[in-house]
Formats: structure tokens, C-alpha cells, sequence
């Protein structure tokens, strides 16, 4: 697999999770979507890094 797909899915799945983690919040009462909110932030982090290593390494 190349180097630019393998970023590809990981930035899906990722981004996949980020959005898991929302529709958890949403649902969760107010002690346990705070905990899905903080894992949102970690998320919302590593999604961002792998775009920037996507445009670094993969430019369009």
C-alpha cells in the first residue's frame, strides 16, 4: 500500500471515531458526555496532524 493511502484511511477512520465520539456526547448524560467531549478534543487533534502530514507528504 502506498504511503498517501495509508494516510487516506487513517485519516478516515479517524475521522470516523471524531464523529462517533459526538453522537455519544449527544446521547450520554451530562457526567459521561463530558468524558466523550474531552476524547473529541484528542481526536480532533489527531485528525488535524494527519491532514497536515497529508498535504506535507501528498500534496494534491
Amino acid at each position: 500500500m502506498r504511503p498517501e493511502e495509508m494516510l487516506r484511511r487513517s485519516l478516515r477512520y479517524e475521522e470516523a471515531l471524531l464523529r462517533n465520539y459526538l453522537g455519544y456526547a449527544r446521547q450520554a448524560d451530562r457526567e459521561l458526555a463530558y468524558v466523550f467531549m474531552e476524547l473529541m478534543q484528542q481526536q480532533h487533534q489527531r485528525v488535524q496532524k494527519l491532514k497536515l502530514i497529508l498535504r506535507k507528504y501528498c500534496p494534491p
